[in-house]
């Protein structure tokens, strides 16, 4: 006995053709395109990433250490002691400071009127302030934060000198020791404020040498 078979749905459908040669060639270049596509994206992703790392990573601390001799300005190497001439002051000075921030040196004329005026390191120009201190002063120094200070040696007092007009606020006297003559003042990483005369360091701790007074004028110990 014999029986019929009736073809399925899967004998009936026509063949399909094997690709040719020419369309693998177009399906591996399609298929390359995209990966050279994909790879260039992941490149450039990586790229501005590793870019905005730069951008965003701090500038390492400049430390450069200054001197001056006159009217002539030094760096000094600590390990050498090895200084090299790099600018020129507009005036005679025996206090200067550096700005944290800018970078600029400021100095105070060592006669009066007292003039105030900054070297720029980037022009190794010299600008003079409008105001001058009115006194002569042997110590300049800044505050982290940027703010600039004087002394008068004379009077023990302290002020805050304005980086864009040279002008001088007091807000505070150094109440004991006399510190006329030589010396200079520099402030720690915390505030405190250490003021040298001849062999003695002296402290002034942090507070109340914030913000001109509003007030009477403080008067600060020293440890």
């Amino acid at each position: 006995m014999s029986a019929a078979c009736t073809p399925g749905p899967a004998d009936t459908a026509p063949a399909r053709p094997w690709p040719g040669a020419a369309q693998r060639l177009r399906a591996r270049a399609a298929a390359g395109l995209r990966g050279r596509v994909i790879g260039l994206a992941l490149r450039l992703v990586i790229g501005l990433a590793a870019s905005s790392a730069a951008l965003a990573a701090p500038a390492p601390p400049d430390n450069t250490v200054y001197g001056n001799v006159g009217t002539t300005l030094y760096t000094i190497t600590p390990s050498t002691g090895a200084a090299v001439s790099v600018g020129t002051f507009a005036f005679g000075t025996n206090g200067f400071g550096r700005d944290p921030i800018t970078g600029r040196v400021y100095y105070a004329e060592a006669a009066l009127p007292g003039r105030v005026a900054y070297w720029d390191p980037t022009t190794a120009t010299n600008t003079i302030l409008p105001t001058s201190l009115g006194f002569v002063t042997n110590r300049m120094g800044f505050r982290a934060d940027g703010q600039m200070f004087s002394m008068n040696p004379s009077t023990n007092n302290i002020y805050v000198i304005d980086r864009n007009t040279g002008n001088p606020t007091i807000v505070a006297t150094v109440n004991g020791p006399s510190l006329n003559g030589g010396g200079d003042m520099a402030f720690a990483p915390n505030g405190d404020l250490y003021i040298v005369t001849a062999s003695t360091i002296y402290r002034v701790l942090a507070n109340p040498i914030l913000v001109p007074p509003s007030g009477a004028v403080p008067a600060l110990g020293t440890t």
